[in-house]
């Protein structure tokens, strides 16, 4: 039946169920499916537009809409193998990732394909905002391209690049061009003549590196919520500033964050001839739940009475807490139960004598560290002699703020030759894994029997050179892991890798507690599916078999399957006669181990009797 002959309605409610991606691509069919679309009312939380990379991309929180999808004009010119059609303007394409929802144009189409793309996109969502992030390093390249339009709809504006200065004049430039409406963010340093004076009525504030604002700037504030950092007040600035705040001036003021005191504030300067009462976490429980989580976790540090103080109330909107690991810098985040990510800290090894050091406490001990701030998240510079006990002495921490029985996951991007895959105390339910060369392959094979509370995996080989299809990649993992659903992306396997696992699983051997199996294939990498079937020796299933494994539990722990395909074929193990469904295309293999055997799906009427 064609999607349109249904009724608007109906047609809403297919679309806004759809994948973000497969909306793009059938927005391109027809004028009149455009139109449809607009009509359905589909909301997205922010469209995404950044310089470095180029990309545009698209991220929502609410809606049905939940998966990501990224426009990326690539700088390397490549082979063009296709094109898209948007706002009646063709856009070269030379590639397009299905599984990370990800298209890929040349470079020399930015500016061009940003602006059709974006009024194509206005036509397809209800309500869009976006947002611009432009790199100070690459400034001039904007320029040109943010005075069309449809950049008046821009709700809020970032400048990036920590190393380099905003001036006056780009600043303003930007602003009038955009219009920003809705708040502005600043992660790069400001000229010593810089205008504070310019940013000031924004309703969304944040500028971690403040610089030399003076008082009467601040008492000038017109935001509502204002995150400012590496600033130099001092505490009676601080108290100025309060009696003027208690005189009724500040009005829209909710919230004021101020970071990059050297050392803990004298509270008796700070609130001189200021009314005030001392902490009660029974009085005021409700409001301190309302602060950020990477505030939580910052006044933890400041002694053992907070950090228990904290305990009760730092639990209730945590979902699950996660680790990145890229070589020896780790940063642990919390993940919200509405799937939103906030930084916890980063630490980073330093042997720097330059820094001021500072004491701190750590799950309860003392430890000194070089440094406690950034311009990006809060970040500890600790001595390389002591960072891999601390790193241990903060992971406990975290779990005694967020519970131990909380889910655990991390991100592994890349480690150092000499350094292990992981700690064997940090035990994640999930892990995703970037594989660039065999000793990193090693590593993970090593590390995976000391992880038996770990249920999902997902590794994505991005070996440069030659992709890592050695015996020990196939069997490896398989025979390693010990948990329940494993994703293998970007891999170049053989027919004769998958017919060697299957039959593994067969005879009883290897992983046993396998779930399901998800495997997807490096781009120009096919495979022969007859070929498989034939030497597995699959068995067609009497009707269709749709796969049932707990979708909830899935989407709770943001599971790496995010479909759920139709099986027609089957395999029985010998050991039980239990029965896996096998999926198979050229380029993806998705396999489903059941918990139920022959016997009972012949009674189901799945297997002919």
């Amino acid at each position: 039946m064609k999607l349109l002959s249904f009724p608007l309605l109906v047609f809403s409610k297919i679309v806004c169920s759809m994948e973000i991606m497969e909306v793009f691509e059938l927005s391109q069919v027809s004028n009149r499916i455009l139109n449809c679309l607009h009509l359905s009312r589909i909301r997205v939380h922010t469209v995404n537009v950044v310089n470095d990379p180029y990309a545009i991309f698209i991220y929502e929180e609410e809606s049905p809409l939940s998966e990501n999808f990224m426009i990326h004009f690539v700088k390397t010119p490549r082979p063009v193998v296709g094109q898209l059609k948007v706002n009646n303007v063709c856009i070269n394409v030379c590639g397009k990732n299905a599984s990370q929802k990800v298209v890929h144009c040349n470079s020399n189409q930015f500016g061009y394909g940003l602006i059709h793309v974006l009024t194509h996109f206005d036509k397809i969502f209800f309500r869009m905002d976006f947002s611009i992030g432009i790199e100070i390093s690459t400034i001039n390249e904007m320029k040109g391209i943010l005075c069309h339009p449809i950049f008046r709809k821009c709700g809020y504006l970032q400048f990036r690049g920590e190393n380099e200065t905003l001036s006056n004049e780009d600043c303003q430039y930007f602003l009038e061009k955009t219009q920003p409406n809705r708040g502005i963010t600043i992660l790069s340093k400001l000229g010593s003549d810089f205008d504070y004076k310019k940013i000031l009525h924004f309703s969304r504030l944040r500028v971690p590196n403040l610089g030399m604002m003076p008082l009467e700037t601040l008492k000038a504030l017109d935001c509502e919520i204002a995150d400012l950092g590496n600033h130099q007040f001092k505490e009676a600035d601080l108290n100025d500033f309060l009696h003027h705040w208690i005189k009724g001036n500040n009005r829209k003021l909710r919230r004021l964050k101020l970071d990059g005191f050297e050392e803990s504030p004298d509270w008796d300067v700070l609130l001189k001839d200021i009314a005030h009462t001392e902490w009660n976490p029974k009085e005021r429980g409700k409001l301190y739940n309302h602060l950020d989580v990477d505030n939580l976790f910052l006044l933890s540090l400041l002694s053992s009475r907070m950090r228990v103080s904290i305990e009760a109330f730092s639990r209730k909107r945590i979902k699950s807490i996660g680790l990145r690991k890229r070589g020896a810098h780790n940063s642990f985040f919390a993940v919200t139960k509405n799937n939103e990510e906030l930084p916890l800290v980063l630490l980073h090894p330093s042997g720097s004598k330059h820094i001021k050091e500072s004491r701190i406490y750590v799950n309860g001990v003392v430890i000194t560290s070089c440094s406690s701030t950034s311009s990006y998240d809060p970040l500890i510079f600790l001595d390389k002699n002591s960072y891999e006990s601390t790193l241990k002495l903060v992971y406990e921490h975290i779990q005694f703020l967020f519970g131990r029985r909380s889910d655990y996951e991390v991100t592994h991007y890349r480690s150092c030759k000499n350094e292990s895959f992981l700690p064997t105390y940090i035990k994640p339910t999930r892990a995703l894994v970037y594989l660039t060369d065999t000793v990193e392959l090693e590593k993970l094979i090593d590390w995976l029997p000391s992880v038996s509370f770990l249920k999902h995996l997902e590794v994505q080989d991005f070996s440069s050179k030659e992709p890592l299809k050695s015996k020990k990649f196939n069997t490896g993992i398989w025979s390693n892991f010990q948990g329940e659903y494993l994703a293998l992306e970007n891999v170049k396997f053989l027919e004769t890798d998958i017919i060697d696992f299957l039959n593994e699983w067969k005879a009883g051997k290897g992983s046993q507690y396998l779930k399901r199996v998800d495997i997807s294939l490096r781009r120009k990498v096919c495979l022969d599916p007859l070929r498989i079937s034939v030497g597995i020796g699959l068995k067609t299933l009497r009707r269709v078999f749709i796969s049932y494994f707990d979708q909830e539990y899935e989407r709770r722990t943001n599971s790496p399957f995010k479909r759920i395909d139709l099986f027609t074929e089957y395999i029985v193990r010998d050991t039980d006669r239990a029965v896996a469904t096998v999926y198979l295309l050229t380029n993806r293999i998705e396999i489903c181990f059941l918990k139920k055997n022959e016997l009972e799906m012949k009674r189901m009427g799945f297997i002919n009797r």
